[in-house]
């Protein structure tokens, strides 16, 4: 009889002991992953590859990636916001990860290495529709009779908006200009269209296209070099200071 009692209980230990395991075991399954919402803006999309690289040896560093128009930026809803431009009296806890510059491109078949502001004016509010009427191919007596082929970002896309202060005195560039939703398909347009004429950073810039010096970059408004800026809610610690410390070191 005490045998068969000391069976009974041993059995009851052993279900009750396997139970909590299976409880721990599935407590562990559905544990939800912590992530760290980030948001970049439309025209950074090269540093997501960065991005990626930086958090993969960072375990409690997920990283759910958001890609936005610079209005659309939310402080509230990201941990980490990476944005390209100045700084502004908003950005209490930034760090500059590197700089860059806007630049212009052309197709490889365009005979000048550079040309005004004022000539990048006209070419982009829409005065200038054929090559032969800029002035530095004029004065140069140059032979470059092509149509003008236009290629531009959208009105909320953060180097549209430098672009028109820059240079465009706040107006915005000609309802004319061929729309293109990446720094990848103005690279591919540019390319592969004579006569062609667009812009990104300089640091999207590849061996298909030819950059164009600016011959009097006084006459600007403001720098078409800008800081490519960190911002964070507080002070980043943790896995958030090595993330950091990471992009600005990876260039």
């Amino acid at each position: 009889m005490f045998d068969k009692i000391k069976t009974i209980l041993f059995s009851i230990l052993a279900v009750l002991l396997l139970s909590a395991c299976a409880s721990t075991q599935t407590e562990s399954v559905v544990k939800p992953i912590e992530t760290t919402p980030v948001q970049i803006t439309t025209s950074l999309t090269n540093w997501i590859p960065r991005l990626n690289t930086c958090a993969e040896p960072l375990t409690d560093a997920n990283l759910l990636i958001n890609i936005l128009p610079p209005e659309d930026l939310d402080p509230q809803s990201a941990d980490l916001i990476i944005r390209f431009g100045p700084k502004t009296p908003d950005d209490d806890f930034l760090t500059v990860l590197a700089y860059d510059s806007l630049v212009f491109i052309v197709h490889p078949d365009f005979p000048l290495d550079g040309i005004s502001a004022q000539s990048l004016y006209a070419l982009f509010n829409g005065s200038i529709k054929n090559w032969s009427q800029l002035e530095e191919i004029q004065s140069g007596d140059i032979e470059y009779d092509l149509p003008l082929n236009l290629f531009s970002y959208g009105e909320n896309n953060d180097l549209h908006k430098l672009l028109s202060k820059a240079l465009m005195e706040n107006n915005l560039v000609t309802k004319k200009a061929i729309y293109t939703p990446s720094f990848e398909n103005m690279l591919q347009s540019i390319a592969q269209t004579p006569g062609s004429l667009g812009y990104l950073l300089k640091s999207q810039l590849n061996n298909h296209v030819n950059g164009l010096k600016i011959t009097n970059p006084n006459e600007l408004s403001i720098s078409l070099e800008q800081p490519i800026l960190a911002i964070t809610n507080e002070t980043p610690t943790g896995s958030l200071r090595q993330l950091l410390l990471c992009l600005q070191n990876t260039q």
